[in-house]
């Protein structure tokens, strides 16, 4: 925690037991905490004045509650992580065992297509390619308008959108 944060974190203390901080407490205080976060002292600063609100807290109190405050976000990230990947692991169970495996006869594979089919509404196969009608009438021309040759490559370059698509 640099200085700015530590005077933050007094001016709070402050607000609560009267206490005086000037400059050099600051400076001492952040000497303790500089190596932990400022969020994990601010809940150990409120954890402390909940749990024991009749002890004068002091920089030490702030410094192990905040290193206890950073071990139980680690602990519950953990075991976020882990919970995690066994729902990972029971959904990919679950899914393999939901899924059939492909029949080997082909009389059955046909069977499942026809099936399958069966169940698939008609629909109209040039919406499929909306542009192949335009493809096919280039092809059958031969022509090379909209085409773009070079270095041996065809390019095909729309240079008009298609009333159809429109």
């Amino acid at each position: 925690m640099n200085l700015e944060d530590t005077g933050k974190l007094l001016a709070f203390i402050a607000a609560d037991d009267n206490r005086k901080v000037d400059v050099f407490t600051a400076q001492v205080w952040q000497k303790v905490l500089e190596d932990v976060e400022f969020e994990d002292s601010l809940q150990a600063v409120i954890v402390h004045r909940r749990e024991r609100p009749d002890t004068y807290l002091n920089s030490g109190h702030v410094h192990t509650g905040a290193l206890a405050v950073k071990a139980d976000r680690d602990k519950t990230d953990a075991w976020k992580r882990a919970e995690a990947r066994r729902a990972e692991r029971d959904m990919f169970a679950i899914t393999q065992a939901e899924t059939p495996a492909p029949p080997r006869d082909p009389a059955e594979m046909a069977r499942l297509k026809a099936e399958l089919r069966a169940k698939i509404p008609a629909g109209d196969p040039s919406k499929l390619h909306p542009r192949r009608d335009q493809w096919e009438r280039m092809r059958r021309s031969g022509s090379d308008a909209g085409v773009l040759k070079t270095h041996g490559l065809r390019l095909v370059v729309d240079s008009a959108p298609d009333a159809e698509a429109s």
